[in-house]
């Protein structure tokens, strides 16, 4: 039992979440069905890789979309009490916000830094 009272004010910003986090599941979901568009803002690699193997590509993204799934529905169904072992699921939430904060910040400082010119891209590296 926790000892702050349960907040309900915050549900609207987990259903903004979880909307935002199906959105992105169903970007993978695309891209593992065989779509294109868009798919080179995740690398070149990915794109080729999807015509080289594309049930490799195919399955490995469909397994990352639904991860992505679970990742944006259960916080939901956790702030309605609609899953067991409350405590696991929110900790887990909190290990994978981190994770997408530390990445998503990390790939920013780099990408301006390469920017602005303080880092240099390898010469093979296409625009």
């Amino acid at each position: 039992m926790s000892l702050l009272p349960r907040s309900h004010g915050g549900r609207g910003w987990v259903w903004l979440a979880c909307a935002a986090g199906v959105v992105h599941a169903g970007f993978s979901l695309y891209w593992a069905l065989g779509g294109h568009w868009l798919l080179d803002t995740v690398g070149e690699w990915t794109v080729r890789l999807s015509y080289e193997a594309p049930l490799a590509v195919g399955l490995g993204l469909g397994m990352v979309s639904l991860f992505k799934l679970m990742a944006a529905v259960i916080p939901v169904a956790e702030a309605y009490g609609r899953v067991p072992w409350r405590r696991f699921w929110r900790a887990i939430s909190w290990v994978g916000a981190v994770v997408l904060v530390v990445y998503g910040g990390t790939n920013t400082v780099i990408s301006n830094a390469v920017l602005i010119g303080l880092i240099r891209r390898p010469p093979d590296t296409s625009d």
